[in-house]
């Protein structure tokens, strides 16, 4: 319905920021569908990237958040097509056909991180500089230090951002092991260390409403299979916190921790999502 009225005029603002809020909605649904993702093209993109560039409100940070929000763009419009690339190769690995396919796969995941690492550190080196983000002393977070954010747009286009990289590291990382690369051990390393980053913004996300917290939290699931025991327990205390908002009774732990960890296999592509009673 949404494509049959057409993309926003030039002063519709109300209609852009419902485009918005749909596109946070409907991607998760479409990289698993592969269903055309029609607002990443030109005429409806534009007004969103827009909209939201003004609620922000910085014209010192919009070509790096022009710059983060494009390289997400092209990331969740190949998402579908590189997961299924995923599943096709690991199906039979060590096949000739398979290994040279790899090649391109690899290099797909890669590029797409190193842009997504560009793009999210000058975007948050911008904002810092600006004084829109605040690395400030947060004893009760897991890296003792916290980010405090000017307003939540901002936050969304960071997590946004750091997500980007961290599904293609993670994606790349297991290309890595599987083929036994020698870069398998520093790709770990970085994961480990950008997992520590995204818990920096755990306090701004207990900070803002519950529903926007529950589409942007998924950001930080990756970082569970990083996590120490005593990590992994402070991470679905917040996860659950998050969630349980929707729920009438609170979720069982252990199922929710299930839950993520499936998602994120099926989502860095390791794991189908067919059949998967947790997806």
């Amino acid at each position: 319905m949404t494509q049959q009225l057409g993309p926003p005029g030039r002063d519709d603002v109300v209609y852009a920021a419902i485009l918005r809020e749909t596109y946070k909605v409907l991607i998760p649904y479409w990289f698993f569908t592969g269903d055309n993702v029609f607002l990443n093209e030109k005429q409806w993109k534009q007004p969103i990237q827009k909209n939201i560039l003004q609620k922000i409100g910085s014209s010192s940070l919009e070509p790096h958040e022009f710059a983060a929000m494009e390289v997400a763009a092209r990331h969740f419009g190949g998402m579908y097509d590189q997961l299924c690339e995923c599943h096709r190769i690991r199906s039979e690995p060590h096949q000739p056909a398979a290994i040279e396919d790899s090649h391109g796969a690899i290099k797909y995941a890669r590029d797409l991180e190193e842009a997504a690492a560009a793009a999210n550190t000058d975007l948050l080196r911008a904002a810092i500089q600006s004084g829109d983000v605040e690395e400030v002393a947060d004893q009760n977070s897991l890296p003792k230090t916290s980010y405090k954010m000017s307003n939540i747009h901002l936050g969304e286009i960071l997590l946004l951002s750091l997500r980007v990289q961290f599904l293609n590291l993670r994606i790349y990382y297991d290309w890595a092991v599987l083929y036994d690369l020698p870069q398998a051990d520093e790709l770990y390393s970085r994961l480990r260390d950008l997992a520590v980053e995204s818990w920096k913004y755990i306090s701004f996300l207990r900070g803002i409403e519950f529903f926007d917290a529950t589409m942007l939290s998924p950001a930080l699931w990756p970082s569970l299979e990083l996590a120490t025991v005593a990590e992994r327990q402070y991470l679905m205390d917040f996860f659950t916190e998050i969630d349980n908002f929707r729920h009438t009774t609170p979720k069982d732990k252990k199922e929710e921790e299930m839950r993520i960890l499936s998602y994120t296999a099926i989502i860095t592509g390791r794991k189908s999502a067919k059949n998967d009673p947790n997806s």
